[in-house]
């Protein structure tokens, strides 16, 4: 008897501790589930703020409609406007690497802003 006396105050205040845990427990917790839907983009119709992007055609842009790319300048775009001219077009977005000025980097990052529709 004497050692329950003894560890009285323990276990009065972990009693308490566990009752305030059980308490913090049951009014953080929700009694349904909360679930978070994924939407892509281009299905999101609630208020959707996304542009389209319309694709620049490197077979018939303008010299000023290329160089609103990203890393074309004046003179790649006279480059690609020479190419398209000495070689009848592009057949394939890929061969604007063969454009002098156009390396692999810069190809990748406009390739998703240019077509040849």
């Amino acid at each position: 008897m004497k050692k329950i006396e003894k560890n009285l105050p323990f276990i009065i205040i972990m009693s308490f501790f566990v009752i305030a845990c059980a308490v913090i427990t049951a009014l953080t917790i929700n009694s349904e589930p909360q679930y978070v839907r994924f939407v892509p983009a281009e299905q999101n119709t609630e208020n959707s703020h996304t542009v389209d992007i319309v694709p620049i055609n490197i077979n018939t842009a303008t010299l000023e409609e290329l160089q609103t790319l990203a890393g074309i300048g004046e003179v790649r775009a006279q480059n690609i406007i020479a190419y398209r001219e000495e070689h009848g077009g592009f057949l394939y977005i890929e061969e604007l690497t063969q454009v002098s000025g156009i390396g692999s980097a810069l190809f990748e990052s406009i390739k998703n802003f240019i077509t040849v529709q």
